[in-house]
């Protein structure tokens, strides 16, 4: 494959429960030579270091102004962001029946929508490769 495919391949994997074995064997099974889980790996950690990169400089004019709202509000912590989060699990949770919902998991990723503005601006943190 190009490396144009590779990465769009990451881009799409990184929103989805499947991850690089589930790539692997989806291929396999439809008779297209996978790529080596190496190789998939080396394009997952290249992918996901710009994701986070981006999400960083998206963030940040965003952080800001919720900071300065909070100030303006007169908050004693302005840093503090109230928030709604949800969480998602590459592994399904049904694996840890009568466990704690909050096992460990191969990848997670987090979606926050702040309670500060009307615009309640929903923010991703993730995935999270553990």
């Amino acid at each position: 494959m190009a490396a144009t495919d590779n990465y769009g391949i990451q881009v799409g994997l990184s929103q989805t429960f499947l991850g690089n074995n589930g790539l692997r064997k989806i291929l396999a099974f439809i008779n297209t030579p996978p790529s080596s889980r190496k190789s998939l790996q080396k394009t997952s950690n290249i992918v996901m270091a710009e994701v986070v990169n981006l999400n960083k400089v998206d963030m940040s004019p965003r952080c800001h102004q919720l900071v300065d709202i909070n100030r303006l509000c007169g908050s004693k912590s302005p840093h503090a962001i109230p928030v709604q989060c949800e969480g998602t699990y590459i592994n399904p949770l049904y694996s840890g029946i009568g466990e704690t919902l909050f096992q460990s998991a191969t990848q997670t990723v987090y979606f926050f929508a702040e309670d500060v503005i009307s615009k309640w601006q929903i923010n991703t943190r993730g995935p999270l490769v553990t």
